[in-house]
């Protein structure tokens, strides 16, 4: 979680300035400064900081923990590409936490929430409007923003109704959807209105599954929506492969921001 702060580093408390490390490093690679392959210099870092090499080596170790990071011996820290087995079992670990949740949610929710829900659920349906109203083939970057923060909003939404902390924290702890929206967009051959189509049916099934408090059509859709997601994402992973193009990782907000965005 994000230490918000006006201090510099060397007014800190020494507790924070690990956590001020890892922001200012997952803010270079978010915003792309840092790229898939890079290495990731804790002197250069320190320097930029205003800080010992202590904390900034600590927030990297955190990251390796996460996944994103990768050290090598005598060579140094590189930022992480997935391997598409790391993806498939990020999606694996999804379908395990997000099925149970979705079950849950459905005897939990709110009807306020279950409002929620149906407007995050409706974002893709009317920006494929918007597209082909304009005769349009693809989402502006403004649209594509939206999209991601609709398409993880309702997914976070409905794990946050299930009541786990401990499914929040191991999303968060291993940055699971940041990682997955790397990959993010249509898969090979799928336009941008199918694809489009394709995430409104299937959030629209869990949705609809929910409002009705059918929690076994609940957990099922929801499965069944991550396991079409990641055959999806695994298609696109080869495709990239065999055309040479490397992922970048996307800015994406923390589970925790994306929840109190929505409690607003």
């Amino acid at each position: 979680m994000a230490i918000e702060t006006t201090l510099k580093p060397n007014k800190m408390p020494k507790s924070d300035l690990k956590q001020y490390a890892y922001n200012h490093i997952m803010e270079q690679i978010l915003g792309g400064q840092i790229k898939v392959g890079s290495k990731i210099s804790d002197i250069k870092l320190a320097n930029e900081l205003g800080m010992s090499r202590t904390p900034v080596r600590e927030a990297i170790l955190q990251l390796e923990t996460e996944g994103i990071i990768k050290q090598i011996p005598r060579y140094g820290a590189f930022l992480k590409e997935l391997s598409r087995e790391e993806l498939k079992e990020l999606y694996e670990l999804r379908e395990m936490l997000e099925g149970p949740s979705a079950e849950r949610a459905a005897e939990l929710i709110t009807e306020r929430q279950l409002e929620q829900l149906k407007r995050l659920c409706s974002v893709p349906r009317e920006l494929a409007k918007a597209i082909k109203q304009e005769g349009r083939d693809k989402l502006t970057e403004k649209e594509d923003s939206k999209l991601t923060m609709a398409d993880m909003g309702f997914h976070i939404l409905l794990m946050s109704v299930a009541g786990n902390r401990y499914v929040l924290k191991t999303i968060e702890r291993y940055a699971v959807m940041t990682k997955i929206m790397s990959r993010k967009g249509a898969k090979p051959g799928m336009n941008e209105l199918a694809h489009l189509a394709a995430t409104y049916r299937d959030h629209y099934r869990v949705y609809r599954a929910i409002r009705d408090r059918d929690s076994k059509r609940a957990g099922y859709w929801m499965r069944h929506h991550i396991r079409l997601a990641c055959e999806g994402a695994l298609e696109k992973y080869d495709e990239d492969k065999r055309q040479g193009i490397s992922p970048e990782y996307t800015m994406v907000p923390s589970v925790h921001q994306l929840l109190r965005d929505l409690e607003e």
